[in-house]
């Protein structure tokens, strides 16, 4: 019997960068996608994904925003959410982190060290469940 993959929400306005962490990630998971914030913020209410990728800089609502929406909500506020951004500055990570994200990840990094990192949060996640 087959385990259930862990789901992920990838929200991102740059399409290329969603095409690579598709491709990145597809094999290991079930993956969602959204282009802008309100899309994203549907998505996790309705498939309530395990984790969720999101970007800082995008039209219509920041990831800032979104995640802030996001943790107001009963349904989607324990669902752990890593920024994968171009915004780099001290500033930029403390805000995300401040706002509740598990970890902050640049864009420049190797797409093998991204991986590593999504899946070292996923363990912890399905390590929380087993308690």
């Amino acid at each position: 019997m087959d385990k259930r993959k862990n789901t992920i929400l990838i929200l991102d306005d740059d399409p290329l960068f969603v095409t690579v962490l598709v491709e990145l990630l597809k094999d290991d998971y079930t993956l969602f996608t959204a282009r802008n914030g309100h899309n994203a913020i549907n998505l996790a209410m309705n498939e309530r994904p395990d984790l969720i990728l999101m970007d800082v800089s995008m039209p219509e609502m920041t990831g800032y925003e979104v995640i802030s929406a996001l943790q107001y909500m009963n349904e989607t506020k324990k669902i752990p959410t890593i920024f994968i951004t171009h915004a780099d500055t001290p500033q930029d990570e403390q805000q995300g982190l401040r706002l509740g994200a598990v970890d902050y990840i640049q864009k420049s990094l190797r797409a093998e060290d991204i991986k590593k990192r999504i899946d070292i949060q996923i363990e912890i996640i399905n390590g929380a469940r087993s308690l």
